[in-house]
């Protein structure tokens, strides 16, 4: 059987295993329970909710439209500057991509000056 013909549960698993997080681990990255993580991998009644299927893709690295629908490649190629470095970079990511383009700019404009770079960048 190809891998777009698994379902959502077993791309969750994949895509956490191949990531090497356990149930628990991912499921304090998302800020769910453990016991949630396991129902989304075991049953297609209980799929997680968008923002979480979203954010399982960027925290397992694994491209969304894959995780969502089994087409195109598992693999998401990280754009430039987006490899976290630590579980600190991974949350900041993570909750980073899911906020509207003006939330972002606010929240770069207070970064960037405190880490000594300017913003806009020039």
């Amino acid at each position: 059987m190809g891998m777009g013909k698994i379902g959502i549960p077993a791309r969750i698993r994949s895509a956490r295993i191949q990531a090497a997080l356990s149930q628990r681990s991912l499921a304090e990255r998302l800020r769910v329970s453990r016991g949630a993580v396991a129902n989304w991998e075991c049953t297609s009644a209980a799929l997680p909710a968008m923002q979480h299927l979203q954010a399982i893709a960027v925290i397992t690295g694994v491209s969304f439209e894959w995780l969502a629908t089994g087409r195109g490649p598992m693999a998401s190629p990280p754009p430039d500057g987006s490899c976290a470095v630590g579980e600190d970079e991974w949350h900041l990511i993570a909750a980073f991509r899911t906020l509207p383009k003006p939330l972002r700019e606010q929240i770069l404009s207070v970064i960037a000056p405190l880490a000594g770079q300017p913003w806009p960048p020039p």
